[in-house]
């Protein structure tokens, strides 16, 4: 075959091969080799930038997600804390409320009416609420009057009192307003003591006699749980002296009678004959 049959054979192989291509792909050939670029071309290309634009716009918004995240869970976590605050507020108020059930007065506790009470505000309410306050002076009853302190007689009794109550803590000598002394224990005087105690009567400081429960201010013999001693005027006498009862004259050494002694004293420019104490004659 010759080389000018060979070349026309190729060209129609070529033009076959055109034929076969659609015309837009033969007009992007020609564009291409013009250096242009054809809708379809353009079209592809527009969306890989879209596409590249999303997924760029997908890594940049990551760090703004995770940052309203974060902020999320401090606002959350600040409301929690907030919540339990007021909780632990609110239980603690309520721990603090305590119920006063109406209680009659006694001679040693006042009494009250039925509330609540606050202790951390020291303050009365109707209700368990607290909405109600109520003045301190109406919830509590005394037994006495709250503004007297000293003697009180109630009933057939004498107490020492103070605040509207009997004073526990008081045990000595007191006078009523009428100037009768009695011995108080524990804030209750015992109309039915006989003894001799130490005490502060009148402003001075003795072992006095105690007769149903009131000071004697006589002379005598009078027992307590040490002996029989010697009284003048309501207190004892530590002197060696004689002593007279309703049972006769008595010899008291030192104040304090003397069961023991037998024999004869002088005293007052008198000589007393004694047998075990008591004073059988005088000379």
């Amino acid at each position: 075959m010759s080389k000018k049959k060979i070349e026309e054979k190729i060209d129609e192989e070529v033009e076959t091969e055109d034929d076969k291509k659609t015309g837009d792909e033969v007009e992007a050939e020609k564009a291409e080799e013009n250096g242009e670029v054809t809708e379809e071309a353009q079209k592809t290309e527009d969306e890989a930038e879209a596409e590249d634009e999303s997924e760029g716009d997908e890594e940049n918004g990551k760090p703004h997600r995770k940052l309203a995240l974060d902020i999320l869970s401090c606002v959350i976590a600040v409301a929690a804390i907030v919540v339990a605050m007021i909780f632990v507020i609110k239980s603690k108020e309520t721990d603090t409320v305590i119920h006063l059930e109406e209680k009659a007065p006694y001679i040693y506790e006042a009494g009250n009416i039925d509330c609540w009470y606050d202790t951390a505000k020291d303050k009365y309410y109707s209700d368990k609420k607290c909405k109600n306050e109520i003045d301190k002076d109406t919830v509590f009853i005394y037994y006495f009057d709250k503004n007297v302190t000293g003697v009180v007689k109630a009933g057939i009794k004498y107490y020492y009192v103070g605040g509207g109550v009997a004073d526990k803590s008081f045990t000595n000598f007191a006078a009523d307003e009428n100037g009768n002394w009695y011995y108080f224990e524990n804030g209750i005087n015992n109309e039915h003591a006989d003894d001799v105690v130490k005490g502060t009567v009148n402003g001075e400081e003795a072992w006095w006699c105690i007769k149903n429960g009131q000071v004697a201010f006589i002379d005598t013999i009078a027992e307590n749980v040490n002996g029989y001693w010697a009284i003048k005027g309501g207190k004892v006498v530590f002197q060696d002296m004689i002593a007279t009862n309703e049972e006769g004259s008595w010899y008291c050494k030192g104040g304090k009678l003397d069961y023991d002694f037998t024999g004869q004293v002088e005293l007052d420019n008198k000589t007393y004959v004694i047998e075990n104490g008591k004073v059988v004659k005088v000379k």
